[in-house]
């Protein structure tokens, strides 16, 4: 199994920095089929930019339609749902690729993974967009966009450097700053937020909404931390493991009350494995520092003369 696990080919023999890509490497896979699935199944908020006079006005009169007549139109809502199932199957073909990612040529997974990247953030933009243009909207969504990117660049690259490690970073910081910022009230709370405290955490209502705020204060000092020295930015990194996995979790643990398992898999599994991202690349992040320091401790035989 090792075999079909990615690495750099550096010659460098630093196995932590194989550690961190191959935990991205994972993550992406997570991210594509969670999305693909999604995509096939579901809906993405599509009608939010395509209903939107200001921004596609010009395009139904382009093609003689009244604006009325467009959002009205059976065919143009036919072509967004296209749109929607193509994009799944394009991410369960990007999965595809990169499990076989040693007998696809360089430039097809190149191609590949540039496209699941720009496309996821499409995704992310019709969210922000669908809330009216909220940057936390669209910057919660980092690491799942962020996951292909990371595994592209490594692959075009062939090297993780600071630079490199600092995007990372960055990513994981956007990610559960962004997060903390619905969790303290700055946008307006999700109701699934409380209900999932509820549920998955057994609290009251009041009590979700004071431990929402909380954790929305840890997101912000976890962010932080990720920036600074060692022992404080390996404190951040197992917040993020621990929190990312539990929020992760909760889509499924939170909602089994309400249905069937098999139905609860259905409806939210997809949200919890494109969430996969957010604990395993921080816990890929976290074991390439941890690594790297056995490496370093590691000291030289003496010879015997």
């Amino acid at each position: 199994m090792s075999r079909s696990f990615p690495s750099l080919h550096t010659g460098s023999g630093d196995k932590s920095k194989h550690w961190l890509i191959r935990f991205i490497w994972i993550s992406s896979i997570f991210v594509m089929l969670g999305r693909g699935l999604h995509c096939l199944f579901f809906d993405i908020p599509l009608r939010a930019l395509v209903w939107d006079e200001t921004w596609m006005g010009w395009f139904a009169r382009f093609f003689g339609w009244t604006w009325d007549g467009f959002v009205t139109s059976l065919a143009v809502d036919h072509y967004m749902h296209l749109v929607t199932l193509w994009l799944g199957f394009f991410y369960l073909y990007a999965v595809l690729i990169t499990l076989a990612w040693r007998k696809i040529s360089h430039w097809m997974r190149q191609i590949t993974w540039a496209g699941v990247w720009m496309s996821l953030i499409f995704i992310a933009f019709l969210y922000s967009k669908e809330k009216f243009f909220a940057l936390g909207q669209f910057f919660e969504y980092s690491l799942q966009f962020g996951a292909p990117y990371l595994l592209w660049s490594a692959f075009r690259r062939r090297v993780l450097n600071d630079r490199y490690l600092l995007y990372v970073k960055i990513m994981i910081a956007l990610t559960f700053a962004c997060h903390g910022l619905y969790a303290i009230g700055y946008y307006p709370r999700p109701g699934h937020f409380v209900e999932m405290c509820i549920h998955f955490f057994g609290l009251s209502e009041s009590a979700a909404h004071t431990f929402l705020f909380w954790i929305g204060v840890f997101d912000f000092i976890a962010a932080l931390f990720i920036f600074l020295p060692k022992p404080f930015m390996k404190a951040g990194l197992i917040y993020c493991i621990v929190w990312g996995f539990m929020t992760a979790a909760a889509r499924i643990g939170a909602n089994i009350y309400d249905y069937k398992i098999s139905e609860t898999l259905f409806l939210y599994g997809p949200a919890f494995l494109y969430r996969i991202c957010h604990f395993l690349v921080p816990l890929g992040l976290l074991l390439h520092y941890w690594k790297d320091e056995e490496t370093i401790e590691v000291k030289p035989k003496r010879r015997r003369l």
